[in-house]
């Protein structure tokens, strides 16, 4: 791969590993610390193998390829991360303990075995990665004090008819492949027992196992390539390597970045909305404020409109302080338009179009006032969010008609005051 993809990927992978770091502590699930494991650790490869960085590590260090073991090191980490993803999904996901928890959902012994089989086998994946990463150590201080190794030549592999070096890439390869193999095994059994963003990366990761298998292979026959003096085919095996380890690298970074993503651009539409919800309600809101003076916590101000536009924190609170402040101007008018009627004194309002003000007004109390459903299997906390989402997509509906009806009336009256001048 090149190392400018490497450094792309590098920033990509650190800014998804960046809010997963707190995982990494005490007290947070087996599933969740899996996944902060498997981003830290393919961030840390796809540093070592980016042009500057593992420059920088070798001549700090003085050790030609100590990048190469860092990053093949944290690569295995990864893979075993992965492997682990998987498995702590599996006990809450399979149709066994489902099966189990509907009948006898009271009885805790059903539901503990399969996540203490689940933590028995992630104990032996940790056993043998530190196994791995003890033997690729070893073998790779041994090729550094008995091989010379000139810092021209493009890896370790290159020179794996040596004794020490054939030990390191075996090891990484072999580990990579039961990893890979286990990933799809995995994806075979889970594929139907899961769905959203968590099936999506799933997937991906996935597939990345499947060209990870890929590469696997190619650079196992590599070296019977290289043993057997066979030049033409070392040479196509180096560049399907090289392939298929750039589709694995782009793959698995997606399938494990994916749910990151994914909740970002859920903020992002949560906050997208939020802000238009803002300023459609932002000339109705001006107009009752204007008419009941005193009702909203933080007056509008003259700039108010445009300020709208700037604001980025605590949009859903502005909008809820909202919605709730024309509630109140709308009874407090109601409440005026009723002493009126009843021959008592009342401020007069300060909106000249009052006729269509007292129109929204009664379209707003009515939202407020409807009779709400008796549906006695719907539970009340899920009505009420359900209903209160609602209920503020209506309210920013009224909104927005009368911004229409507002700004249609100011273009007549301009247009009016125009053919009066002439």
């Amino acid at each position: 791969m090149s190392p400018d993809l490497f450094s792309v990927l590098s920033v990509v992978l650190w800014v998804a590993a960046a809010p997963r770091l707190r995982d990494l502590g005490p007290g947070v699930s087996a599933s969740r610390r899996s996944v902060a494991v498997a981003i830290t650790a393919l961030a840390v490869v796809t540093t070592a193998f980016a042009e500057v960085p593992g420059r920088i590590i070798d001549e700090v260090s003085g050790i030609t390829y100590l990048r190469d073991l860092i990053g093949r090191g944290a690569l295995m980490v990864a893979a075993v991360a992965a492997q682990c993803i998987f498995l702590t999904l599996a006990p809450t996901t399979s149709s066994d303990v489902r099966s189990v928890s509907a009948v006898a959902p009271a009885v805790p012994q059903t539901r503990s075995w399969p996540f203490a089989r689940a933590r028995t086998v992630v104990g032996r994946r940790m056993i043998v990665l530190f196994l791995a990463l003890a033997l690729l150590i070893a073998a790779f201080v041994v090729a550094v004090r008995t091989i010379p190794m000139g810092s021209g030549q493009e890896g370790l592999v290159d020179q794996s008819k040596q004794a020490p070096l054939a030990v390191y890439v075996i090891t990484f390869t072999a580990l990579l492949g039961w990893c890979f193999l286990d990933l799809i095994w995995a994806w075979l059994r889970l594929r139907h027992q899961v769905t959203g963003p968590l099936r999506t990366g799933l997937t991906f990761l996935a597939a990345g196992a499947v060209a990870g298998l890929g590469y696997v292979v190619l650079r196992l026959l590599g070296m019977v390539a290289e043993q057997a003096a066979w030049s033409f085919l070392t040479t196509a095996t180096l560049r399907g390597c090289r392939a298929t380890g750039t589709a694995a690298a782009l793959l698995v970074t997606t399938g494990i970045s994916w749910h990151t993503v994914h909740a970002w651009r859920v903020r992002a539409q949560q906050w997208w909305l939020a802000r238009h919800r803002l300023l459609t309600l932002g000339p109705l809101w001006r107009d009752l404020v204007a008419a009941v003076p005193g009702i909203a916590l933080q007056p509008p101000t003259r700039w108010g409109a445009l300020t709208d536009h700037f604001k980025i924190t605590g949009l859903p609170w502005r909008v809820y302080r909202r919605v709730i402040e024309i509630h109140d101007a709308s009874l407090a008018l109601h409440r005026r338009a009723q002493a009126r009627r009843r021959g008592q004194s009342a401020p007069a309002s300060v909106i000249t179009d009052e006729a269509d003000l007292a129109r929204t007004v009664a379209r707003v109390r009515d939202e407020f006032d409807a009779a709400q459903p008796t549906s006695a299997t719907a539970t009340v906390a899920a009505h009420q969010a359900f209903d209160q989402e609602a209920q503020v997509d209506r309210v920013v509906d009224i909104a927005e008609a009368h911004a229409q009806k507002h700004t249609t009336s100011t273009r007549l009256l301009t247009h009016r005051d125009h053919e009066d001048d002439r």
